[in-house]
């Protein structure tokens, strides 16, 4: 066998046994049988569908996450189960729908009766003989041991430092500025405003909640690195060090990604990649809201109606402030594509390209100005929807239309790896509740799945599953459904941006109907 010339490669079921070279990183090395695929997952955050192949925004620019979705099983119908980061991501990892653990908001997930009972997708993995890493944000609360290696942490920044406190850049306009550091900012960096001196250092800060600490920044070219920069940097070298020193053992790498989520502070660079004298708005329409019901649901003080309404107030224009926060929104998704298409590279150039499996996926979507919104924690498309995109390691590329959700990776990934063993700790925990879409994968007359469920917590102290607020998802429409009974539905086919509210229109109430009932049998 010629160095770095020969590849022999068996495949079972859908684990492989591949046998190559180290290529030009170990030039003198034949890497061993490996049985199983190694699995890389990126989870962005707070991630719509302003992806260029997802054709949210014509002028966002994502090449790095549209190539690889070009090489990928892409499911164009992906929702997030519960869109705000904490249950969301609880759900996702634990494969278990929020209403079953009852984990709705912001308590640690390794709290919670069910889940702390329950086996994480690492866990599983981890059991299974795999080393399992980890940088950024996964979970939303970290919990260290849960992994063989754990990089940084997750970091919001960068952040802005007034000499005494965090807090909005002071580009920033009122009122919007005094919602905060975190979602009331969003600011091209560069060196204005900047003050530092042996006494006194106002500026860029970074290093989240427990290391917060002054940043370099002199220019887009003579600047520290970003929290992502940082985790995406280290998942290169945790790849390279394993091809360089033959570690055969398979392994699952989560990269954690912070951006888009506020605040929207990337280099000046990508900012002027969007000129704001022609960018285009979000999809929006005159009295959106005015046939839906979240308005009636949650009070003024939420934060998305708030949010849109303290923008509005900000600028002399509505328009303006939403072009102002897209604008950075989108400066702030090119940037983070640069971190993915790194993470990529690495893999593509590694001699595991042929036996790893990535997904790429966001926490949840997020709302920009639609039916009077700015946030995420929703029940419309805009706040549910979210990239998801499986690359096995033949590269097929191919578009599933069906429904998917976060609920569904477990099981996908369990059965894509060939994984065995029980998911429960005890019996008090709980089985997966997802559908393994790996047949869907594999089969083109695979019955593909229906629905897609999405559940946001009520305004209310009650735990109790029927007192939430639900969608569901097929194909062709998305039906809503408040814990006070009121019905939202859309039809997908003719109306993508579920400007209509339809169910009071009679042409639908069959559909209407069984959508309610599907709805139904989720809590049986």
């Amino acid at each position: 066998m010629k160095d770095c010339a020969a590849r022999v490669m068996c495949v079972f079921s859908v684990t492989m046994i591949v046998v190559s070279c180290a290529g030009a990183t170990t030039p003198e090395r034949v890497q061993s049988l490996q049985i199983r695929p190694n699995v890389v997952l990126i989870v962005l955050d707070d991630m719509n569908d302003y992806i260029g192949y997802m054709g949210g925004h014509p002028q966002t620019r994502t090449p790095n996450i549209d190539a690889l979705a070009a090489q990928s099983v892409v499911f164009t119908n992906a929702h997030a189960n519960v869109p705000v980061c904490a249950p969301a991501r609880a759900s996702m990892f634990s494969g278990i729908y929020a209403h079953n653990s009852k984990n709705y908001g912001f308590a640690k997930w390794f709290e919670n009766p069910v889940l702390r009972n329950s086996k994480t997708i690492m866990e599983y993995f981890g059991e299974n003989g795999y080393d399992t890493l980890g940088v950024g944000k996964i979970m939303h609360h970290l919990k260290r041991d849960q992994w063989t290696t754990f990089g940084p942490g997750p970091d919001y920044g960068p952040v802005w430092f007034d000499g005494e406190k965090t807090t909005a850049h002071p580009s920033v306009p009122k009122p919007f500025s005094d919602i905060g550091t975190i979602d009331g900012s969003f600011a091209a960096m560069t060196p204005e405003f900047v003050v530092s001196g042996d006494e006194r250092f106002v500026g860029w800060y970074q290093g989240g909640w427990h290391n917060p600490r002054p940043m370099r920044y002199y220019s887009d070219d003579d600047r520290d690195r970003l929290p992502d920069e940082i985790s995406a940097d280290w998942a290169v070298q945790q790849l390279d060090s394993r091809a360089t020193n033959g570690i055969d053992k398979p392994f699952f790498l989560a990269v954690g990604l912070i951006k888009p989520h506020a605040p929207l502070h990337v280099p000046q660079k990508y900012f002027d990649r969007f000129p704001a004298d022609n960018l285009q708005l979000p999809r929006l329409a005159e009295n959106d809201k005015d046939d839906t019901y979240y308005h009636s649901h949650f009070d003024e003080n939420f934060k998305g109606p708030r949010y849109y309404q303290t923008i509005k107030q900000s600028y002399a224009d509505v328009d303006d402030g939403l072009r102002a926060w897209t604008r950075a929104y989108l400066a702030a998704t090119n940037f983070v594509d640069e971190q993915v298409g790194k993470v990529i590279a690495a893999i593509d150039r590694s001699p595991f390209k042929e036996n790893t499996i990535i997904v790429l996926t966001s926490d949840h979507g997020f709302t920009i100005g639609e039916k009077d919104f700015l946030f995420k924690n929703s029940l419309w498309e805009s706040s549910t929807r979210v990239p998801l995109l499986i690359r096995l390691a033949d590269g097929e590329h191919k578009l599933l239309a069906a429904p998917a959700s976060h609920i569904d990776l477990y099981p996908t990934l369990r059965d894509l790896a060939g994984l065995s063993g029980e998911t429960r700790k005890n019996k008090q925990g709980r089985k997966l509740d997802g559908t393994s879409l790996a047949v869907y994968i594999h089969r083109d007359d695979a019955e593909p799945p229906l629905y897609a469920l999405t559940m946001i917590k009520a305004d209310t102290d009650s735990q109790q599953p029927e007192d939430m607020h639900y969608s569901l998802r097929s194909a062709d429409y998305r039906y809503v459904r408040y814990a006070s009974g009121d019905e939202e539905l859309y039809d997908h086919r003719v109306d993508p941006n579920e400007f209509d509210n339809l169910a009071d229109d009679g042409d639908y109430d069959d559909v209407r109907r069984e959508m309610a009932h599907a709805l139904m049998s989720y809590f049986r």
